[in-house]
This record gives structure tokens, C-alpha cells and sequence, in this order.
């Protein structure tokens, strides 16, 4: 070879030799950023989310209707140029631009179904979903309810200075009987003729004794009034004046007691004038109206469900003391719906009954809705009766 030629290979070998060198960088840049993180699959149930990346899988459980949805929400931190493909049962769903998808499926079987989730670098995610459909596991699994129940019970009759009433003890002494004989109901706290004192200490010593799995009912039967200063109810103990004073009970501290407790479900029931200036909502427990409240898997559902109301005996009024049998319009037909019942009531079927009832007896309106300020503690379940098995 002459020196020329020579010359002329080492260059052209120098210049292959450099492009190869770039190509090896450039592959290793591309491996080092390459995307190996998996695509996240998020379904909703009961309320709550659950995500491939925490749970190995999800349960859920519908009534025999022959169908059933699914929401969730697919996600990919990885970054992957592709858009991501999500499959239920090896066929294709349609996820939007946000992430989000709805599955709609048809069976009356129990089964299993498997959501696929993939991006354009390879990355694979399973989520399996784990379908009850409730009419194949009623005979062997009806709803039992078998939770922790309490009640707060408060009447008063006697007072220092305003009209003494004839009804509040009669009837929580009435209601105290047919929830602990009747229902799943401890009554460890009866207050009557109480004084502002014994009604806070009261709060205090319940939210001692409640843990996060339990369920309490408050009812207050007594005077109410409000102030028009600042159009607000009070409750009115025993030693309370008849011009506004430290002693009347703002339903102020009564709801933030209620939404603090510790327990799962709080109802809270007031049979007194101006009752209903509690808050000033407009109905929306009333808005829940899914399903059969009859079928065991709803009802299993909404007993897990955080749950926060009240049922006032009237609203910005006054409410007349006895109705019939020495109780009042309001606690004569609680009594009588719990008398009743033989299986399961959730709320709102006992305020519509008596709301019903008090609109044409007593001229009055009842009202029902969600404890104020309670929206982290209220997921749209309904407080459920259950007579004793």
C-alpha cells in the first residue's frame, strides 16, 4: 500500500471509528432514560380508590341486576411517548385524555375479571377485580349486622326558669327500652332533667367510650330557641334563663361534637322548637337514593360508609310538647317505626315516615340532611337499625 493509501485508511478507520463512538453513547442515553415504570391502574368503590401499585387486588360487590360499572383512572409516571392501552377481559377500553375510563360489564355470576394496562415501552400492569354479585352469596352471606351501637339519650322536663314540658322523659325513657331490648343498642349515658354541665360533661364521656368502629345515636328531646341575633338554635338545659346566657347549649358545639367522635355513624335526632336551624342545607342526604335498601350488599356497603345526620322534629319553628300517649308527635312515631320494623331501617326511611306523619299531625316540618362542617366524615351511607338477631 503506498503512503497515500496508507494515509487515506487510518482516516476513513479514525472517522468509523468516531461514529461508532456516538452511536454507543447515544444507545447508552437512550437505555439510561429509557422508561421502566409501570403504568398505574386506579379503580373507585365503596367511596374509596383502589390502585394496582398498593393492592394485589379489588373486591366488589353488586346486587343481581345483570350489570355493573366500573370507574377508574389509569396513569403513567413513566412518561412513555405512546398512549396507553388499558384491556378488561382482552378487550380494548376507551381511556379519556384525563386518564379516566368506565367499564361496563353484563353477568349474574360471581367471577373475576382482569384489567391490562401497557405503554409504548413495554411496561405491564395487572389489576385483578374480584366481582360478587349478591345473589349468589345471599343464602350463605345475608346482611348481619354486627357492629358496636350506642345511644346518648337526653330528656328534660323540669326547668329553673322556663315552662316545665310533659313528654322529653316519658319518651326517652320509651326509646332507651325498645333500643336495648329490640335492637343492638347500649345506653350508657340517660340524662334527665340535665344542667348545661351534665349535657357537655356528657359529650365528653361518650367520645371516651366510642372507637372507630362504632355507632351512636344522640337524642335530645327538651325546650329549644334561638337567637335572632345571629338566627342560631340553642338547646336549653335545665338551669338556662329565659334571655340568652352562658348555660343555653349552642347546636354549634352539638354538631362539631358529633363530627369529631370517633365513631363510624352518628345520627343525631332533636325533638325541640327551631330544631331544624341546626344548619341550613338543603336536603342533600336525601339525595341518596341508590339502590334496593332491602338488598344485603347495599346495605353492607353503606354500613361502612362514614355517616354524619341529623333529623330535626321541626325547622326555624317552634313544635307543640306532648301528642299522644304522653309523647311527643316526633318521638310517638320513632317509637312506632322501631316497633315496627322486623328486619333492617336505614335513615331516610325513618325520617320520611316521619316526616309524613308530622306534616299532617302536628303541622310542622322535620327535617333531615347532613351534619354541618362534616364533609370529610360523611361518604353518603345511611345510619342503619337492626333488630337484634
Amino acid at each position: 500500500m503506498s503512503r497515500n493509501d496508507a494515509v487515506a485508511s487510518l482516516k476513513k478507520k479514525k472517522k468509523e471509528g468516531e461514529k461508532t463512538k456516538k452511536l454507543v453513547k447515544k444507545k447508552e442515553k437512550n437505555l439510561s432514560t429509557a422508561d421502566t415504570i409501570k403504568p398505574v391502574i386506579k379503580v373507585s368503590y365503596n367511596q374509596k380508590f383502589y390502585s394496582s401499585s398498593k393492592d394485589k387486588d379489588v373486591t366488589m360487590e353488586f346486587s343481581d341486576s345483570g350489570s355493573y360499572n366500573i370507574n377508574g383512572v389509569v396513569t403513567d409516571k413513566g412518561g412513555s411517548p405512546d398512549k396507553i392501552t388499558l384491556r378488561c377481559q382482552r378487550k380494548k377500553v376507551k381511556v379519556n385524555e384525563d386518564g379516566t375510563f368506565s367499564i361496563s360489564l353484563k353477568s349474574k355470576k360471581s367471577e373475576t375479571i382482569y384489567c391490562t394496562a401497557f405503554d409504548g415501552s413495554g411496561n405491564i400492569t395487572d389489576l385483578p377485580i374480584n366481582i360478587v354479585v349478591s345473589s349468589s352469596v345471599v343464602k350463605a352471606n345475608p346482611f348481619n349486622n354486627d357492629k358496636k351501637y350506642y345511644a346518648m339519650l337526653i330528656g328534660n322536663n323540669e326547668y329553673d326558669y322556663w315552662p316545665n314540658l310533659t313528654s322529653p322523659i316519658n319518651d326517652i325513657t320509651a326509646i332507651a327500652k325498645v333500643l336495648r331490648e329490640k335492637y343492638k343498642f347500649e345506653v350508657p349515658i340517660i340524662l334527665k332533667n340535665a344542667t348545661k354541665n351534665e349535657i357537655v360533661d356528657a359529650f365528653w364521656k361518650m367520645n371516651d367510650i366510642l372507637t372507630v368502629d362504632d355507632y351512636l345515636l344522640i337524642y335530645y328531646s327538651g325546650h329549644g330557641e334561638k337567637n335572632v341575633n345571629v338566627n342560631k338554635a340553642y338547646w336549653i338545659p335545665k338551669n338556662a334563663k329565659k334571655t340568652f346566657d352562658r348555660n343555653w347549649i349552642s347546636t354549634s358545639f352539638v354538631s362539631d361534637m358529633s363530627v369529631t367522635f370517633k365513631a363510624k355513624h352518628v345520627l343525631l335526632m332533636i325533638d325541640s322548637c327551631y330544631s331544624g336551624l341546626i344548619s341550613k342545607g338543603v336536603d342533600n342526604a336525601l339525595d341518596n337514593n341508590e339502590g334496593d335498601e332491602n338488598d344485603p350488599a347495599l346495605l353492607r356497603k353503606w354500613l361502612q360508609r362514614p355517616t354524619r345526620l341529623y333529623i330535626t322534629s321541626g325547622s326555624d319553628e317552634r313544635v307543640p310538647d306532648a301528642g299522644a300517649n304522653g309523647h311527643s308527635f316526633f318521638a310517638a312515631k320513632f317509637l312506632q317505626i322501631l316497633k315496627e320494623n322486623q328486619n333492617n331501617i336505614i335513615s331516610r326511611k325513618v325520617f320520611e315516615k316521619i316526616d309524613l306523619y308530622i306534616q299532617k299531625t302536628a303541622k310542622v316540618n322535620p327535617q333531615m340532611d347532613v351534619i354541618p362542617n362534616s364533609n370529610a366524615m360523611h361518604l353518603d351511607g345511611h345510619f342503619i337499625f337492626s333488630v337484634r338477631n
